[in-house]
């Protein structure tokens, strides 16, 4: 087990991902922390102003406890929606930048739109949220991919000793720091929103460099389908349908099934 901890730990690749999931984690577990204290202040009024509301109001409890809902049951959708993709299109690598830059971008925004529209900043902390969470299982995938199928176990304890117990310790200790110090959440979202386009970027820059090879793997996928469906196109023709496009594709570099 040593061994097989210190090959993954000698992997730089693995690395890259330790340092994306931690910023991850600390931006987007801080989020998900916040929500019903940010909801509750939204619907007070008092989010961006006044610090000695945080927590919210009782009179807004039961509407800030149902309206936190709504970011959650987005997260969960979106979560499922880009591992079906990620799996459909046999690439995981950018099916997790691209959400977390997008979410990190939202973010951003969350003070300017909060300042007009309460209703704007839910919508801006749902959509956020949600692309946060997007790649999440599919990060978890594809930093296993990076050892053997038979050292996954241990890289992922790596990766989770490494990020999501930090990060998650770290993350709403520093949202709360910077609340009780400015007494704004505007600064929050900045902060966050930009740990979030850092991450995504790293993850990006990983699939740009790994992208010549996923094409090259994806051409020899296509010329092997094509190989195939002409072998059994007078079969089915004969049965009355088309040449179906085959199951169960190994995966690529990208897709996290080949080693790094």
């Amino acid at each position: 087990m040593l061994r097989m901890a210190a090959d993954a730990c000698s992997r730089p690749l693995l690395w890259v991902f330790i340092v994306a999931a931690f910023l991850w984690v600390v931006s987007a577990w801080s989020i998900y922390v916040w929500i019903p204290i940010i909801v509750s202040n939204l619907l007070n009024g008092s989010l961006l102003s006044d610090a000695t509301s945080v927590g919210g109001g009782s009179r807004n409890s039961v509407q800030a406890a149902l309206l936190s809902a709504i970011p959650y049951i987005c997260a969960a959708l979106s979560l499922v929606a880009v591992a079906w993709s990620a799996d459909r299109h046999n690439e995981k690598t950018a099916h997790v930048a691209i959400p977390v830059i997008l979410s990190g971008i939202t973010l951003s925004c969350f003070g300017v739109v909060g300042r007009h529209s309460a209703v704007g900043a839910f919508v801006i902390l749902t959509a956020s949220l949600g692309l946060a969470f997007a790649g999440q299982s599919t990060l978890v995938a594809r930093a296993a991919g990076i050892t053997p199928p038979s050292q996954a176990g241990i890289t992922l304890g790596i990766l989770n000793a490494s990020c999501t117990a930090l990060g998650g310790f770290a993350g709403p200790v520093i949202v709360g720091a910077i609340i009780g110090a400015l007494r704004s959440f505007e600064v929050v979202a900045l902060v966050m929103g930009a740990l979030l386009i850092a991450a995504g970027l790293i993850v990006l820059g990983v699939f740009v460099k790994e992208y010549p090879q996923f094409r090259e793997e994806r051409r020899a996928r296509r010329a092997a389908d094509g190989v195939a469906c002409g072998g059994r196109r007078a079969a089915d023709e004969e049965a009355g349908g088309g040449c179906a496009p085959r199951a169960g594709r190994a995966g690529g570099t990208l897709s996290g099934a080949a080693t790094a």
